[in-house]
């Protein structure tokens, strides 16, 4: 005789379903252009230094290297502190590291819009680009935290436009502002758009750090040492570093002419 089998109770039932009502749902299209906001934090502070270095070189009457090693230096900074953000945003939780990092580089622009000596200028660029390296690592990092893995891919493909389309506009932008406010101004300009994404990140982001998800410097350099010895970051890591070499390479032979048409006097 078959005996038809009973359903599961309801207890039992609703522990089986998928943790998908676990993940956080999307706080709207706010948080979404903070993140691409400081998603251009990180382009501004490259980029923009492009239309103004003739302008630059004729102020302090530096030569092309020097002028080019505020540039340059500012990159090498960047990627250095990315690897930091990470961590501190780990143990102190993502939006006061964030808007730490925007107090950083508004205090970069402004040092490097009194600039008075080319060793100013540097110290301002890298204030500013050690500000700027915060948009690169925790624009993701908030996103998968707000948003969870049903919105991700959505949410990092605006991101992915906002990092874009910042090399296209901004030089554009910053040339047409030079010729109207100097290449100070323009700085002046940066420091304020930055305490007005600050305001936005601050009304908009809420930080909600998981107990678990705060480790230390030595589990995060674990943690960089198993991606280090993974066989598929090495196959697709030089790839993609590859794409970045050319990019800025590409970015340097059209500023160097450049450069050389417009000698100080």
């Amino acid at each position: 005789m078959c005996v038809p089998r009973r359903p599961p109770p309801e207890s039992s039932v609703s522990e089986t379903r998928p943790l998908m009502s676990l993940t956080p749902r999307p706080s709207g299209a706010g948080v979404t252009v903070a993140l691409m906001s400081i998603t251009l934090i990180a382009s501004l502070a490259v980029h923009v230094f492009f239309p103004l270095m003739p302008e630059v070189k004729r102020a302090f009457g530096i030569s092309d290297a020097l002028v080019g090693l505020a540039f340059s230096l500012s990159l090498f900074v960047m990627a250095c502190v990315t690897l930091v953000y990470g961590s501190l945003s780990d143990r102190l939780g993502r939006r006061p590291v964030l808007l730490a990092g925007l107090a950083l580089f508004c205090a970069g622009s402004a040092l490097t819009a009194v600039a008075g000596s080319v060793e100013m200028l540097l110290a301002g660029r890298v204030l500013q680009a050690a500000g700027a390296g915060c948009g690169l690592t925790l624009a993701r990092a908030i996103a998968r935290d707000t948003y969870g893995t049903e919105s991700l891919v959505k949410v990092v493909a605006w991101l992915t436009i906002a990092s874009t389309m910042g090399p296209m506009v901004v030089p554009l932008f910053a040339g047409m502002l030079a010729d109207a406010i100097g290449w100070r101004g323009v700085f002046w300009l940066l420091c304020g758009l930055s305490l007005a994404v600050a305001a936005w990140i601050f009304v908009s982001v809420r930080d909600k750090p998981a107990p678990a998800a705060r480790r230390g410097l030595r589990a995060a350099l674990a943690v960089m040492g198993s991606i280090l010895g993974s066989r598929l970051f090495w196959r697709y890591g030089p790839a993609v570093a590859m794409l970045s070499i050319l990019n800025f390479t590409y970015l340097g032979l059209w500023a160097g002419p450049w450069l050389r048409g417009r000698p100080c006097p």
